[in-house]
């Protein structure tokens, strides 16, 4: 038992040497979680050892013309029309308005059809802060109609606000077709009024677009406000729609006509489409506004679905359709693909009695019933309604499940299933090569996801535009061809990585190079890097590098690194550093600029950063990257793939501790069980036997031995004298008064009487008297061989003085007369 003592101590003291190296930590965690800093402004470029790489995040082009590198020397951020200033056209809300015909031309499916359409429209949009209007409309007549000539069938909605999109799925029930005396005929001139009045008042920065569904011409004999014939107000009517259609230009409206039947006009759609805005999309030509005829009324919501990714900068998979049957159940797929930030899975079931569930790639099925699945936002529509909608914000990439079951009872229905997404891709431009007149430059253009992967998949860069160009130098925008063959530059097949080779004028000055990507449902990116092309090299050149390398990036974290910067002109020049990090990420980079004597390389500057605040989590390039007081780059850091999340908590921030305390903790856990079990068995009382002797050491009556059940740590006994001889007992009653043993080491005892006096005892030794002239003799059978009775039940001893001890005698026990029962 002693043993173990020394253990306990060194617990007791690890433990309170780890909490005292936790105390200030947890106290240093609380300032750095609680105080803020200023946001800093931070440009965005990248770079490699041995060569250069740029990443401007904010180098996004204009939405009527491209960015001219070669205007902005200083790789500045560049300018931006009025309608692009918010950021990217896929990241700027929608205002919607869906003029929906009422005519009596419609026949009860066409009528359908335009409803599965309108909700299509209503459920489908992605981009947030969005808003729709359903508008019916039919014409006025002579007299007065009994509806008016184009009315709100939805009131303007915010699609992601509450239940926007629920409410819009159920209020397109109300598009019907009109009778005669309500207005039948078709005046797409009132309509596109009622549209552009919806318009003028929409979400700040909102593309602004306007889908018109008919199934024939501007038809409005019965109008007495246009003229009075019908000649005179077919002209009126016209008249009206060109004054209409020139203000949608001037508003920036775009117009995406849809017709079907047969009696459309399809050079008058084609006009309406071409006499609106044209411009979205970052000029992409798949999203200019063109009129789309539909063979048959079943062709309108595809058709529609079709005009709605190219006007939302959406991308748009290919539909799985089949027929699923009373009481049956069938499963669809469709793709999404890797590129993508925002998921929406489509569903036209006809029948709102159609359940339907949908399972992503992992096979695990998304919980209708929650706001959040798999880390990502959801929003779910038009469950009792014909056409349903899943919104997933970054879903898994891959194939989706859509599971239709069918009830009992009905008829069999044509199901389909949509994927509608926009995603994200990140060009990253960089370097290597002869930077100097004449010289060959290696330059690699890389396109990565969301989450800072390389896209290695060809099929992902089936659909994408990229390209790369220099300016300046005299090559004025010349093209640059790059491949991923594995060939000359290429550092290999199929990784991702386009290379090529730019041979550079034999003059100097500043290179740009921009690297752009576009395509269907991607927001445009666009990157420039400024280079100085200079004989012998150029002028100023820095080498820069973090201490660490950080994986993750919160909200009160901080680094390192040192540049070391190379000047070889004739006076000293001012290096400014600066911090890329993810987008929403603020941070605040110390110094922000070196001084660099002429001369050569000079000595490393040491520079730290801190992460001021974090918005989304997610991933991102974090980069320091240095320029000269023109702007041009001259160095930067590798760039790192990071994390951006949530700041960790004490557990997890001083792990190190807490599996300190966690293995001590184990540690003196067992030792503490062992301690105690020693403790425990040395205080047990099982092998004690207790006599009545004389002084002289003679027994009188019975030995009595302690119980042997359980794990008892006191010895009770009484002396009976009712008889010749006394005797030891074990109590008959519980609160019988008694004796009691109880050990005091491995060599002593302590026996306290009935009146609670304590009479210390050695093991062997005989005690004062405690019953007449009787006392009280204690033996143990579990002190080792040689302590065990003869087999006539006694053996004595002689003690070093020739008797037996005395009363309360203490001393060494060589030899005593022990009595075993």
């Amino acid at each position: 038992m002693d043993s173990v003592r020394p253990a306990r101590q060194a617990c007791s003291h690890g433990i309170s040497a780890i909490a005292r190296r936790v105390a200030p930590l947890t106290a240093a965690v609380l300032v750095l979680t609680t105080s803020g800093f200023a946001p800093a402004p931070f440009a965005s470029h990248a770079h490699v050892p041995a060569s250069a790489a740029a990443t401007a995040e904010d180098d996004q082009e204009t939405e009527d013309e491209p960015a001219d590198p070669a205007s902005d020397p200083e790789g500045s951020e560049s300018a931006e029309s009025a309608d692009t200033a918010e950021g990217s056209d896929a990241d700027r809300p929608l205002d919607v308005v869906v003029l929906v015909d009422e005519s009596g031309s419609l026949s009860d499916a066409d009528v359908e059809e335009e409803t599965q359409a309108a909700s299509t429209i209503a459920q489908s949009i992605n981009n947030p802060g969005s808003r729709v209007t359903v508008v019916g409309f039919g014409s006025d007549i002579e007299g007065g109609s009994t509806l008016r000539a184009a009315r709100d069938v939805c009131r303007p909605t915010v699609v992601d606000e509450g239940t926007g999109r629920q409410y819009l799925a159920d209020c397109v029930s109300d598009l019907r077709r009109r009778e005669s005396e309500e207005g039948n005929d078709t005046d797409h001139a009132e309509a596109l009024r009622v549209a552009l009045e919806h318009l003028d008042d929409g979400p700040d920065g909102a593309m602004r677009i306007v889908f018109l569904l008919t199934d024939g011409t501007l038809d409005v004999p019965r109008n007495d406000q246009y003229g009075d014939t019908p000649a005179e107000r077919r002209e009126g009517a016209e008249d009206a729609l060109d004054d209409r259609l020139a203000r949608a230009r001037d508003d920036r409206v775009q117009i995406w006509p849809l017709g079907f039947g047969s009696r459309i006009d399809r050079d008058r759609l084609d006009d309406m489409a071409a006499s609106g805005h044209d411009r979205s999309c970052e000029s992409q030509e798949v999203a200019r506004p063109t009129a789309r005829v539909a063979e048959s009324s079943e062709d309108v919501v595809r058709s529609l679905q079709e005009a709605l990714a190219a006007a939302s900068c959406s991308g748009l998979g290919e539909p799985d359709s089949d027929v699923l049957g009373p009481g049956d159940g069938l499963d669809l797929t469709v793709e999404i693909p890797v590129i993508a930030t925002e998921g929406t899975l489509v569903v036209n079931k006809n029948d709102p009695a159609i359940t339907v569930e949908y399972v992503d790639p992992a096979g695990v099925t998304v919980p209708l019933g929650e706001d959040e699945y798999d880390g990502s936002a959801i929003s779910h529509s038009g469950r009792n309604s014909a056409v349903e909608v899943l919104h997933i914000g970054y879903p898994r990439p891959g194939a989706w499940t859509v599971r239709l079951t069918s009830p009992p009872g009905g008829g069999e229905e044509l199901v389909t299933a949509t994927a509608q997404w926009q995603g994200r891709i990140r060009a990253t431009l960089t370097h290597g090569g002869e930077q100097a007149p004449g010289g060959d430059l290696d330059v690699h253009l890389t396109l990565r996801t969301r989450d800072d992967d390389v896209i290695t998949d060809p099929e992902a860069f089936e659909a994408l535009d990229f390209a790369l160009t220099a300016d300046g130098l005299g090559l004025d925008g010349s093209s640059v061809e790059v491949r991923d063959d594995g060939a000359g530059a290429d550092p290999a097949t199929g990784d991702g990585e386009f290379s090529g080779v730019l041979t550079l004028p034999d003059q100097e000055g500043t290179l740009h190079l921009t690297g752009t990507v576009r395509g269907p449902g991607v927001a445009a990116d666009q990157r420039t890097l400024s280079l100085s092309i200079a004989r012998g090299g150029p002028p100023l050149g820095a080498a820069v590098a973090f201490d660490d390398v950080p994986g993750e990036l919160w909200t009160g974290m901080s680094g390192a690194g040192e540049v070391t910067v190379t000047n070889n002109g004739t006076e000293a020049e001012e290096v400014a550093l600066t911090l890329n990090a993810p987008a929403g990420v603020d941070a605040r980079l110390t110094p922000a600029t070196v001084t660099a004597e002429p001369g050569g390389t000079g000595d490393p500057v040491a520079f730290t950063y801190e992460i001021v605040g974090v918005g989304s989590p997610g991933a991102g390039t974090l980069e320091v990257v240095a320029t000269d007081v023109a702007g041009t780059w001259i160095g930067a850091t590798q760039p790192l793939h990071v994390q951006v999340r949530e700041p960790p908590g004490l557990l997890e921030r001083y792990w190190w501790a807490w599996t300190a305390l966690l293995v001590l903790a184990v540690v003196c856990g067992v030792a503490l069980f062992v301690w105690r079990d020693l403790r425990l068995r040395a205080a047990e009382v099982r092998g004690l036997v207790v006599e009545l002797r004389r002084s002289d050491g003679e027994p009188v009556g019975n030995g009595l031995r302690a119980l042997s059940g359980g794990r008892s740590t006191e010895f009770p006994f009484v002396i009976r004298a009712d008889g010749a001889d006394p005797r030891l007992e074990h109590p008959a009653r519980p609160r019988e008064p008694h004796f009691t043993v109880t050990r005091d080491g491995p060599e002593r005892v302590r026996l306290r009487s009935p009146d609670g006096r304590v009479l210390p005892l050695r093991i062997g030794a005989l005690s004062e008297a405690v019953h007449g002239r009787l006392g009280i003799h204690v033996s143990d059978s579990r002190r080792g061989a040689g302590r065990g009775p003869r087999p006539d039940g006694r053996r004595v001893r002689t003690a070093r003085n020739g008797r037996p001890p005395g009363p309360g005698d203490d001393g060494p026990r060589s030899a005593e007369k022990d009595v075993w029962i």
